[in-house]
């Protein structure tokens, strides 16, 4: 018994530690392919690599006693179709593994991948991206697009773009959501595997519901497709990008969202939060759908100050003050209103008004913009 639990033991750490150093090694291909004469990889804390291709070593590279991570290449003979390539590798504790491959058809080597990622059920047409595993040189390679029925809806020849880069575009009738295209490449005589890919939803839903925003909290709050998330921008009044604020939040399981602007930009310290700043709000449902940006103005909810340094003049005609640039100052006598005057940009404000008798006692309180009242200031004057 104590034997078996032994080996087990033996065999458990053999295979952790055989999974470990396959990890130290990675090609910059998904495999292996038809033309290929240099394999592109990155290792990690590997001395040597031996490079065996049908039986034959074709490489022997011995890295010294390397601790590090290094991208780098070996060169091989040109291989083809189904030949065997075995690549054994020995790290630095002397573990040795290997990795085998079997040559794949070139055209199974491109990548296949629409601009912007997805497919959707409003598109006519889509931009196909993509690599090739190497630099194919004067070869003429097309696209082709199925339908979910097998039709082909579209074939192209791609445009090479630098080395091993590439470019098509397909035109095809708008598919129905949740329905499947596919893409294969083709060298005119061989077609790779079909890349399936489902037509996702591509209707941009209705803007937020954004509620009112308020200075004396910044708080941000609304609803939106649960889901989907919200992004604010606050533009910098510098104009430039590093500058602009922006926040994004996600949308709850109810639809609701709710966020908080702060008082300053936290990387420029620049005041966000104020009376008539604009935020601009961008959203984007589950599937990535943006709806029509929108924007809101900061309201102001805070009441001024009250006003101070009332002084009636020796006519007893005129009122003076300090109060709230822009706000205007109201002057009552027994509840009749008997003057206004707007407070200056130096917090200043003069209200004419009948003559006042010695003794009287007045009421003057300021009222801004946004009808935010202040609090009410008796003096016998």
């Amino acid at each position: 018994m104590k034997k078996i639990i032994l080996c087990l033991i033996v065999l458990f750490s053999l295979n952790f530690k055989f999974a470990k150093a396959e990890e130290n090694f990675q090609l910059f291909t998904s495999g292996i392919y038809d033309g290929m004469e240099k394999l592109n990889f990155q290792i990690h804390k590997i001395n040597n690599i031996s490079i065996v291709i049908n039986e034959n070593e074709v490489s022997n590279v011995n890295y010294g006693d390397f601790d590090g991570t290094l991208s780098t290449f070996i060169e091989i003979p040109k291989v083809k179709e189904n030949d065997i390539v075995k690549i054994n590798l020995l790290d630095r504790n002397k573990i040795k593994t290997q990795k085998v491959y079997k040559v794949e058809k070139l055209v199974n080597g491109f990548t296949i991948i629409p601009q912007g990622g997805r497919i959707t059920n409003v598109d006519s047409q889509v931009l196909i991206i993509g690599t090739a595993p190497y630099n194919w040189g004067d070869k003429k390679f097309f696209l082709k697009m199925y339908d979910q029925a097998g039709k082909v809806l579209y074939n192209t020849p791609i445009s090479k773009k630098g080395d091993s880069s590439y470019n098509g575009k397909v035109k095809f009738p708008k598919q129905k959501l949740n329905s499947k295209v596919y893409f294969s490449i083709s060298d005119g005589n061989v077609e790779s595997v079909k890349k399936e890919i489902k037509i996702e939803n591509g209707i941009p839903p209705k803007p937020p519901i954004v509620n009112t925003i308020k200075l004396s909290n910044g708080i941000v709050s609304g609803k939106y497709e649960k889901g989907g998330s919200i992004t604010l921008y606050i533009r910098s009044s510098t104009n430039s990008w590093y500058a602009h604020y922006q926040q994004t939040v996600k949308v709850d399981s109810k639809g609701n969202f709710k966020t908080k602007i702060p008082k300053y930009n936290p990387r420029t310290k620049e005041l966000m939060l104020k009376y008539g700043g604009v935020v601009i709000f961008e959203a984007v449902d589950a599937t990535k759908n943006m709806s029509k940006n929108i924007t809101k103005t900061i309201t102001d909810d805070v009441p001024p100050t009250k006003p101070s340094k009332l002084i009636i003049s020796k006519d007893r005609k005129k009122l003076s003050g300090y109060g709230e640039n822009g706000t205007t100052a109201y002057v009552y006598r027994k509840d009749i209103l008997i003057g206004t005057g707007i407070v200056n940009s130096e917090g200043k404000f003069f209200v004419r008004m009948s003559k006042q008798p010695k003794g009287v006692t007045l009421e003057v309180h300021l009222e801004d913009q946004s009808g935010n009242e202040s609090k009410v200031v008796k003096k016998k004057f």
